[in-house]
């Protein structure tokens, strides 16, 4: 049995297991978020908005947790709670195991495995004196090796991804929409750009290294740079540059303020017209702003890596990423205001009819087609330049 034979079984072997392992902990996850869900969904007299766990955060969980969270209001404002949140607590001390997380992390690092040798093996072994005797191009000789590995690598992963993501729609309380199944092919397509370009690294390093075992150390180094370094690092970076207070510095201020107001109030301060929802609004915009400008500049910076594009990328072709979290808390905040004029009993309470919250995930979330787009393009420039240089150097080998 060849090698590459080999490699073959054993990837598809461990995709497998991964991937199933993966799905039936997301499933499980979704299924109680669901069971969260119908416990906390609100009565007629409750001002709460509370949105629907998302069937494609089976894949990508994403922001999800974030955009279901029950958002009570109160004649103080708006009170994001958590009980919407996951109970797995194995998400809290481990990275969740969803398609992200596989594909950026598992199989990019699969992908090396594959690759690292493709050139330095045949010069150890000596055979490519007898492939070059023959008068086969050097540019035909790269391609054919370099597809026919690719393909022995992305055929599995793309069968067994296929597979269960097939047998999680037949899943109860599970609906794939449309926009799902569009988001799916683009989750697929950029999959297979994302792994070509670590493919793409190992067969670089194969051919500039000699030896297979310093191709294989120096590619394993450049994935730890560009899988965990770089995007742990541009987002360290944005978060300082960005200024912007963060959700504990926001609330400490909401509370001195609440206190400044109450003890103005008691104290009988002449002159004082601060009023508590005025205050909490402009604190809350203050804070919207800030974080408005903090995931712009995460998203740019993002750009740094593949990896970073990529965990920007999947969770918004699956309608969980920061966009479409803007747009779920657009709608809490428009039901805000609509419930702000309803009555309130002598304690402050809101009373009678109040307006139900409706919002529709499947037509008010949409995938950000610019920033899909931008992050497409950026894969495939990343995928660009180590193919070039692989061919580049190629031409130029020394096979003695």
């Amino acid at each position: 049995m060849s090698l590459v034979q080999s490699r073959f079984i054993i990837i598809l072997i461990f995709v497998s297991v991964v991937i199933a392992t993966g799905f039936f902990s997301m499933y499980r996850d979704y299924i109680k978020r669901m069971e969260n869900y119908e416990i906390l969904t609100p009565g007629k007299e409750d001002a709460i908005a509370l949105i629907k766990p998302a069937s494609s955060s089976i894949l990508v969980k994403g922001v999800d947790e974030s955009i279901c969270r029950p958002f009570s209001i109160t004649f103080l404002g708006i009170d994001a709670g958590s009980g919407q949140q996951s109970i797995n607590w194995l998400f809290s001390l481990f990275q969740t195991p969803d398609l992200l997380f596989i594909i950026s992390t598992v199989l990019s690092l699969c992908a090396l495995f594959f690759s690292y040798d493709l050139v330095s093996r045949e010069r150890e072994e000596g055979t490519f004196k007898y492939i070059m005797a023959n008068s086969v191009s050097r540019t035909t000789v790269i391609t054919a090796k370099l597809l026919g590995a690719f393909i022995c690598f992305i055929v599995p992963v793309v069968i067994t991804m296929a597979i269960g993501i097939a047998i999680i729609a037949q899943m109860p309380q599970v609906l794939f929409t449309e926009t799902d199944y569009w988001g799916i092919f683009l989750l697929f397509s950029s999959t297979i750009i994302y792994l070509f370009i670590f493919f793409s690294i190992g067969l670089l390093m194969s051919v500039l290294m000699k030896r297979s075992v310093s191709s294989l150390i120096l590619s394993l180094f450049i994935w730890t740079v560009l899988v965990f370094v770089i995007p742990q690092l541009t987002q360290s970076i944005s978060k300082n540059l960005a200024g912007a207070p963060s959700v504990a510095q926001s609330e400490l201020k909401q509370n001195l303020s609440w206190a400044s107001i109450v003890f103005e109030r008691i104290n009988g301060i002449n002159g004082s017209q601060r009023d508590i929802q005025d205050e909490w609004e402009q604190l809350s915009m203050e804070f919207t702003r800030g974080q408005e400008e903090r995931c712009s500049r995460l998203s740019k910076s993002m750009f740094a890596s593949p990896t970073g594009i990529f965990t920007l990328l999947a969770p918004n072709l699956m309608r969980v990423g920061l966009s479409q979290e803007k747009s779920a808390k657009n709608a809490v905040w428009q039901y805000y205001k609509s419930v702000k004029s309803a009555p309130t009993n002598s304690d402050g309470m809101l009373v009678g009819n109040l307006p139900r919250f409706s919002f529709d995930r499947n037509q008010q979330v949409t995938i950000d087609s610019q920033s899909a787009s931008m992050a497409l393009i950026g894969l495939l420039l990343y995928l660009i330049v180590p193919l070039t240089l692989s061919f580049y150097f190629f031409s130029k080998y020394d096979f003695r």
